[in-house]
């Protein structure tokens, strides 16, 4: 629980985005995404 309270924190505060893979019709998700910044120099995320 407290992950995704961290993770709602970072979104919140546009240091973190999450994108879900769903179906046509809205009604199932396949997956998701987060993307942060990366600390590895070259990489955005």
């Amino acid at each position: 629980m407290q992950n995704m309270v961290n993770e709602e924190k970072r979104s919140n505060e546009r240091e973190s985005f999450a994108y879900a893979v769903l179906t046509k019709d809205g009604s199932r998700e396949f997956g998701c995404v987060y993307a942060r910044p990366s600390d590895k120099p070259g990489n955005d995320v």
